[in-house]
């Protein structure tokens, strides 16, 4: 009687030990994946931030100041309005002419040209950061 209330109590304590160790282990495990799988989300969008930061702030005057030498309608602009003024304009008003037509060409054609550059840079990157990227990193998140 006394072998079995023991083999009882023996087989209960293992069967209670156990228990409690998968149940922690199981919530233990379950903290970590979630904790992981969170910290991934949160370094994800911290590197989208920043991502769309450096395309925003640093890559748009790049791109800004590339366009602003580059770019093709500010030279034609100007000398479209150059020949224009030397034909058109009297002898006596063309410098006035030229220098007003390469004024509004190049602060008004020149801007235009520039943010029209300056814009399509930063959507180009930021689709780069937010999609390539991220469906990089999803790729393997997902598979983890």
């Amino acid at each position: 009687m006394c072998v079995c209330v023991c083999v009882c109590v023996c087989v209960c304590v293992c069967v209670c030990v156990c228990v409690c160790v998968v149940y922690v282990c199981m919530y233990v495990c379950m903290y970590i994946y979630v904790c992981v799988h969170v910290c991934i989300y949160i370094y994800i969008y911290i590197y989208i931030y920043i991502c769309i930061y450096v395309c925003m702030y640093v890559g748009m005057y790049v791109c800004m100041y590339v366009c602003m030498y580059v770019c093709v309608c500010m030279y034609v602009c100007m000398y479209v309005c150059m020949y224009v003024c030397m034909y058109v304009c009297t002898y006596v008003r063309m410098y006035v002419c030229i220098y007003v037509c390469m004024y509004v060409c190049m602060y008004v054609y020149m801007y235009v040209c520039m943010y029209v550059c300056m814009y399509v840079c930063m959507y180009v990157c930021i689709f780069a950061c937010m999609y390539g990227w991220v469906d990089g990193w999803m790729d393997v998140y997902i598979f983890a």
